[in-house]
Formats: structure tokens, sequence, C-alpha cells
């Protein structure tokens, strides 16, 4: 199959009436044995050939479409994007793919282990802008992994990916960047260290990018940082302090010893410009010959960057960065890099985050000997300007840098976060990398559909708690000339939305039933359903208020990363409702296929349920197509629940006056810590009184998204609660 200036397609078949005879605007330019035809190249007639088993059928949406909003798409996204457009009804199975357990993400305070997360901020990386920002994860994924990618070279690169994991490949040759599999840049590292040449590695518009010359990014620029309350000039003196300074316990003087005139020159400068009072003598004493006594009052009583430095803003880390090399660190001969030496774990982090943060590659070693404190030194390696690309090569001449090995630990890890690329370290080695972004493919989906007149309005059916920070905000970055609305609140709220000329309407799952008749006025074109596994039986009285939207016209994509995730039945809702006329025709029949029975009670899958349900959930797209039926252990995400009006009439009660009267009981705060206290209680659903007793509240909208949780589970749960009656 051949695309002809981004207008029609030219196939070469055996039987070419078979396109011919259905498509019209299509024409035999030669007949034969294999016979040529050309087929206008838009989006019916590419589903069409698409029914007709054609294989490789490309979607208009890789040419023809502009790709709007903050992000550039990557190959995964153009992938579901173009897959989604040819398909009224699919599934959406993509999950991210994954780290090991000892690779560290970056907080605001620091790197953390990424096995060891439980909540708070990560740095997420714009490719684009070589910038990073920190934001809440939408989801923290831990699943079962066995094996595992390992990239590990002479100077800088230490990673251990699973498979299908996309790497951000540049190339340090030309202005070229791609999204590759890990599995795919192996292949890639294989061939060349063999000796095969890949086709099409020069050919121009190629996205790919040869192993030769394959790089990954290993700094940023940060955004974020609120800044130390520290000028310019006391940070540098900090800087002196922490590296040759001595505090005394009994007072709040700092002592600093030096014998380089380099040094005694430059801390009498920074001394000055930062107006700090000084005192300063020699030293000449037989053991200490010639040594500069300096003591004043350090602007921090700190001896190694700690966590109060993580705040700093831009022009606070460039000034760390250029000042620590006249103390702890060296610069080497001709421009070629510098050196920062600690004892402290802490310093060390925080000056390879500061170098990063100013463009400049740099990795921790460790030097392990009984001289030094604690028993290790750690030395931060910056590349000097030659290198101020940023970049890291993964070829390593003729030494083989990739490979397979097994996982740390059995499982691999990551996060979802709207720009698809986070920050990473792995002994040491700092490095972005990325992971999927279905919400944003969806986005770009629908709005080439509504550009070509396919739709017009979609519905986006998600959990209450994701509604503004994952939908909301992805259709903003992807398609800002959308008009977006959310669907929450009382009914004629809801009501007044969805009539509306809003192009994206969001709404919760139980949103549904409550403006029912409304919505199936709206006749909304496109119904996307996000965490769809929340219809997974077409006996509730969600999936039947479901039923009633959907139309036989109407598209329908079903996100999950956890399909049929409890047992083989699960699939049977799915299924019913993507596509009623392929499912079968009653749950019991589908049971007797997938299950057999044990005992009265008890019913255990088949051999054949996994192959089953894998053809019945389809259409589907998923970039981890072996893990079709491998689930997450745990899924991690902060969801904002709001408190009933009950809650909310009491709860501002007691914060405004700090006293309330609840079923025939009084609620009084003494003081700040005891109000908090007390409204904690209040939002979990039960408070102690004054006199010992319990009052209950309705906290029916937290036990829903709990209920959320716990269905979107695939093992036990344990639920950890404040207070012992809210339990």
């Amino acid at each position: 199959m051949e695309i002809i200036d981004g207008k029609a397609l030219k196939l070469r078949l055996k039987n070419p009436y078979k396109v011919l005879s259905v498509i019209p605007k299509s024409a035999l330019i030669e007949e034969g044995e294999i016979s040529t035809v050309m087929v206008h190249w838009g989006l019916e007639e590419a589903q069409v050939l698409k029914n007709l088993k054609i294989k490789n059928v490309p979607s208009p949406i890789v040419a023809k479409y502009k790709w709007p909003g903050i992000y550039q798409p990557f190959t995964h996204q153009k992938q579901t994007a173009a897959f989604l457009t040819l398909h009224r009804r699919a599934f959406c199975f993509s999950d991210p793919g994954c780290v090991d357990a000892d690779t560290e993400y970056l907080s605001p305070t620091g790197w953390r282990r990424i096995a060891d997360y439980s909540e708070g901020l990560v740095a997420q990386y714009h490719p684009e802008t070589k910038s990073a920002e920190f934001v809440q994860p939408e989801a923290f994924v831990k699943k079962p992994c066995e094996e595992m990618v390992t990239v590990k070279t002479k100077y800088g690169v230490d990673q251990k990916l699973s498979p299908e994991h996309r790497m951000l490949i540049h190339s340090n040759k030309y202005d070229k960047r791609c999204v590759m599999s890990a599995a795919d840049v192996l292949a890639a590292h294989n061939d060349w260290h063999s000796g095969v040449v890949r086709p099409n590695l020069r050919k121009a518009g190629s996205e790919t990018i040869g192993f030769s010359s394959m790089a990954i990014p290993a700094t940023y620029s940060i955004t974020g940082g609120t800044g130390m309350a520290l000028t310019g000039a006391q940070i540098r003196v900090q800087v002196a302090v922490i590296a040759d300074g001595h505090i005394p316990n009994k007072n709040n003087h700092t002592v600093i010893r030096i014998k380089k005139e380099r040094k005694i020159q430059r801390l009498r400068m920074l001394l000055v410009a930062a107006e700090i009072p000084f005192k300063e003598r020699l030293q000449d004493t037989p053991t200490a010959q010639g040594f500069h006594i300096f003591t004043f009052v350090a602007p921090l009583h700190v001896k190694e960057f700690d966590a109060q430095f993580w705040a700093c803003d831009s022009q606070q880390l460039k000034i760390i960065a250029d000042e620590v090399v006249h103390w702890d660190g060296s610069v080497r001969g001709g421009n070629k890099g510098a050196n920062f030496f600690s004892t402290s774990k802490a310093s060390a982090d925080f000056v390879q985050y500061a170098w990063n943060s100013q463009g400049k590659v740099a990795r921790i070693l460790e030097d392990t000997r009984d001289k030094y404190k604690g028993g290790v030194c750690y030395t931060v390696v910056a590349r000097g300007d030659l290198r101020s690309s940023g970049l890291l090569t993964l070829r390593n001449r003729n030494v083989p840098t990739m490979g397979l090995a097994l996982t740390t630990d059995g499982f691999k890890y990551c996060f979802t976060v709207p720009s698809t690329f986070l920050i990473f370290r792995r002994n040491g080695c700092v490095f972005a990398s990325g992971n999927t972004g279905k919400t944003l493919a969806v986005t770009w989906a629908c709005d080439y559909l509504m550009k070509t007149k396919y739709i017009k309005r979609v519905l986006i059916v998600c959990p209450l708690s994701i509604m503004q920070a994952a939908w909301q905000n992805d259709i903003f970055r992807g398609a800002m000339h959308r008009k977006i609305g959310i669907a929450y609140g009382t009914k004629e709220r809801r009501q007044q939305i969805i009539n509306s000329d809003a192009e994206f309407v969001i709404i919760n799952y139980d949103g549904i039933s409550i403006v029912l008749d409304d919505i199936i006025k709206a006749k909304f074109d496109m119904v996307v359903i996000d965490e769809a596994n929340n219809y997974k039986t077409a006996t509730t009285a969600r999936w039947k208020a479901m039923k009633q939207v959907i139309k036989l016209d109407t598209w329908l994509w079903m996100l999950t990363g956890t399909p049929a995730s409890q047992s083989p039945l699960d699939a049977y809702g799915l299924a019913k409702l993507l596509n009623p006329s392929t499912a079968p025709r009653s749950f019991t029949m589908f049971r007797d296929q997938v299950m057999h029975k044990i005992t009265m009670f008890k019913w255990a899958p088949k051999k054949e349920a996994e192959q089953i349900v894998c053809t019945l959930l389809q259409p589907a797209i998923r970039f981890t197509k072996e893990e079709c039926l491998d689930l997450p252990d745990l899924l991690y995400a902060e969801r904002e629940v709001q408190m009933t009006s009950q809650q909310v009439r009491y709860y501002e009660k007691l914060r405004k006056v700090m006293a309330m009267e609840a079923a025939g009981e009084e609620v009084t705060a003494v003081n700040a810590a005891v109000k908090l206290n007390k409204l904690l209680q209040i939002a979990c659903g039960s408070v102690y009184a004054d006199s010992g007793e319990v009052v209950t509240f309705d906290s029916s909208s937290r036990m829903s998204v709990l209920k959320e949780v716990i269905e979107e589970s695939t093992h036990k749960v344990i639920v950890f609660v404040p207070f012992r009656h809210a339990i």
C-alpha cells in the first residue's frame, strides 16, 4: 500500500472488484494477475478497506491532522488515535511502560525510590522545552514483571526498563527525536553490533533513529521553585560554610579555617558582598601554620544541602551550581567539566540536581574507604560545555550496552502524568523517559472527528475524582479550542451543562441516571468511558442507564488498563455494551464458555478462558499485547471527594465558631489543634462529642469513591481509616 500525495491510497490486489464494487471513489489503474487500484484516502474509505480485511490501512489522521495543543504527539499516541478513528466501537487497554524498583523519581524535596512511593508530587518532563515541573501523578502503577531490558554504558547511562517501556530517543547527529519501546531499541542495538544494516534510517522524513546515533536526554530546566529567603550573596557564603565551615554547639557562630590563598580572598569578597560582619585572624602555630580563621554568623545553621535547598528557584540553582566548584569542587582542565566531592549523600544529590538544571549532564559515583566519614565519598561528575546538548549516547563503541535481566523484585513501577514523560535516576545516572497518555490520544482522535464532521459532541464518563484532574486538564492541553463542561452538582446544573454548547461534556458514572432523559435528547455522537470496568456487570442500574444512551450509530470507546480484572466473567458486561451483536446472548451462556463448576457456589476459569476473553474484547489496542490480562497488583491514585451537604453544614459551623450541636450532643474545640482534629472527624463521617458519644454524619460520597477504588482493584483490599468510629 502506498500513499499518493496525501490524497489517495494505491493498492495492489488479486481481486480488485471487492474494492471497486463498494467504494465509489475508487478506480482501476492497471489490471492483471495483481491489479492496481487507486482509492480516495478518506476516513470512510479507510474504514471500508479495514472491514474488507485489507491489512495496514492507515487512518487519514496520521497525515491530515495538525495535532493541536501544548504537547506534540509521539508514536504511541498517533497509533492509538489512528486506531480509534478507524473503529466506531473499540477498547483501549494501554498501560504505562515501567522501570525497576531501584529506579528513583524526582520529588520536590529530592530523589525517592519509586518502589517506596506512597503520595506526593513527581517531576514530569516536556521534551519540546527540555523543562520539568512537579505535578500530582494521575496514578502510580505496580505490576508483576519477570524480565527487563538493561541499558548501561561507561559514561552515565544506567536503566532497567520493561520491554514495552517508551524510551525518549534523540539523535546526537541530527535535530531529530522519536519514541521507541525498550524492546525495539534492544533489537536495534543487537542489529548494530551484529553488523545488520537497517533500511530507511537516512530516508527523509523517517521517524527512525539508527542505534549508532541514539542518545537520551539527561538534563532539564526546572520550574516551580518558590525560592529561599536568601540573597544571591548569602547563598554563596552558605556554600562556603557547607564546604569548610565548623559550627560549634555552644553558639550560633560559624568558624571557617582555610589556608589556600584563592579561598581566603574569595571568602573575604563573599562576606563583604553579603554584608555579613566577620572577624579574621591568622593562626601560626607549629601544627597549623598559615591558616586564616574567619568567624561570623552564617545565613543558615546547616552543614549540608538539606531538604530546604530544594525550594531554590532557577536563579538560586544557577548560583549554587557556579559556586560549589570554588569550595568542595574542581574544574577539570580544558573546560571539560567539573567535579564535586562530599561525604554527604544529601549534598551530592542536590549538587547533581543543580547542575542538571543548568544543562550539565552529571552523575554520582561512590568511593568507599574507611578514611571517609561514614565510609563513603560521593563524587558528582559533570560534563563540560562541549557536551552541553544534555544528551547521553547509548552506543558504547564495540562493547554491548543492552541486554535482558531479571527484575529487582519481580515487579515494575511507573507513574501516569499529563506530559507522558518523567525524570528518573538509577545508580546516580539521570534520564528522561516516558509512559502512556491515552487521554490525550482520545482527545486528539475526537477533535479530528469533529473537524471532519463525523461527530459534533462527546460525552466522557469517568470517576468523579478524575473529572477535572485528568480529563478537563488534558482536553484543555490537547484541544484548548474546544468547549468543555463538567456536568456535576445539582440536577439543574447538570442539565445546564448537557444542554449547553460544550463539545466535550464530562460526567461521573452515577450522574448518568440523574439526567438520563437530557443526555438521550442531547444525542451525543461519541461516548468515551474511562475505567470501563465500572460497567462490567450488565444487571446494574448503572449499566442499564448507559445502554439507553448508546444507540446503533453512537461511537463508543472504552478505556481500561485492567480488563477482566476480577475474573473472566467481568468481560461480559463490557462486550455486551460495546458489541451486543457479537457477545453471547446471555451471561449464563458466557459463564459456561469460560468457567467450570467446582461446587454449588464455586467456579474456576477454564484453560481457554483467557483466549475467549481476548477474542471477545475486540477491536482493541494495547501497547503491551502480551500482558493483555496481566493486571496491576496495586494502583494508587489521589481522588478528590466532595463532602455531603450535611457534612458541609456542620463542618463550616465548627470551623467558624469552634462549637456546634448535632443529634443533641455538643461538640466544641478549645484550640486550633483540637478544631483541626474535629474537622477531620466530620470529613470522615463520625465526630466525638464532648460527652464521649459519637455523632455520625452522612458520608455517602466518601463511601462511593471507596467502592470505586475497591471495584477497580485486582486483589484483596486493605482500607486504612484515621478514626476508629469511621470504620
